[in-house]
């Protein structure tokens, strides 16, 4: 297997989410992570006090950890969701890593992915909705209550956007990984401490059954689709492929494909929001297929890459969390 990710990011994650606190590293970086959660609590209450109620609802699908834990299919099932009760939702997302010398950004399926940004040009393709990037949420916000009609936003992330009001906060958990250590950053994954969920609206937990609390979201996809010709095949047409990825949480991508009976004959890792260029598929075995995630896929599309596939996704979400979750949004109009 070939790992390009930092010497430092795996040291990290031994510590954030094996819980090596034998680690001498990990008790230099405790004191860090009692300052930085001081700083985030003030910072939160200064924040707090600048919102200003909007007359448009406003979502935000967040996290307190760092990494990928399923924020981008979540957001597609419940833009699903309100279209099918009659709302007419936009997106307003980061675009992190997005090249664009002008914010916020409408994004759309032809807009250049490296001026987007991955994220946000995957959910312009599948959502069919406005999807507006931009650091800066309030001028997202604006920007979709002034050029569109739609009558609810959805925030991917930002739950620590706190100067953007909220209506309604979802944070999505990894199951698997969970908070890890429990510490904030730098000596564990958090971005706020855990008693910070108490004050959410729901709790979504990708991956395994979920707490009492917690609202089970199961992401799966069937077929894998050629990054060439856009032909689908079921993903047990396949017998061995290797995997190149550059996402949050790798692992977990790993055992989608592994769950299917796939045989996994190589695995090239990169940092989350990779650029890809055509040197990163060298050395792959010219008869097996390799698979990325639909993620991967949006900036690869312009590369020559013969027998490349990706693999769709769809969150599966529990009725009786859509159907509260519909109930809070109906209470808001």
């Amino acid at each position: 297997m070939s790992k390009q990710t930092s010497w430092l990011q795996q040291r990290l994650e031994s510590i954030w989410y094996q819980k090596k606190t034998s680690d001498l590293f990990f008790y230099l970086l405790l004191p860090l992570s009692s300052l930085f959660c001081l700083i985030s609590q003030r910072r939160r209450q200064k924040l707090t006090q600048q919102q200003v109620k909007l007359d448009i609802p406003i979502i935000i699908v967040g996290n307190i950890s760092i990494g990928g834990t399923g924020k981008t299919p979540l957001v597609l099932r419940l833009i699903e969701l309100l279209i099918n009760e009659g709302y007419k939702p936009a997106i307003i997302t980061r675009g992190y890593k997005g090249t664009s010398q002008q914010w916020p950004l409408l994004v759309t399926p032809d807009t250049a992915t490296q001026l987007a940004g991955d994220e946000a040009k995957l959910m312009a393709i599948r959502s069919k909705v406005p999807v507006i990037a931009g650091a800066d949420r309030l001028a997202d916000i604006q920007w979709v209550t002034q050029n569109t009609d739609c009558n609810i936003i959805i925030s991917d992330d930002g739950l620590q956007h706190y100067q953007m009001p909220r209506d309604i906060e979802i944070v999505v958990i990894d199951a698997q990984r969970r908070f890890g250590n429990g510490k904030c950053l730098p000596a564990g994954p958090l971005r706020e401490k855990v008693s910070r969920l108490k004050e959410c609206d729901f709790l979504v937990s990708n991956g395994h059954p979920a707490l009492d609390n917690e609202s089970l979201m199961q992401v799966s996809g069937s077929y894998l689709v050629n990054l060439k010709t856009n032909e689908q095949k079921p993903i047990n047409s396949f017998e061995s492929v290797q995997i190149i990825t550059g996402i949050g949480n790798p692992q977990r991508f790993i055992n989608t494909l592994a769950s299917t009976g796939l045989y996994i004959i190589d695995k090239k890792l990169f940092a989350d929001h990779h650029h890809y260029v055509e040197a990163d598929f060298s050395n792959q075995f010219k008869n097996i297929a390799t698979v990325m995630t639909e993620k991967d896929a949006v900036k690869c599309t312009q590369l020559e890459l013969d027998n490349c596939w990706y693999l769709p996704v769809k969150a599966k979400l529990a009725p009786d969390f859509e159907k509260r979750f519909i109930n809070k949004v109906n209470e808001l109009f």
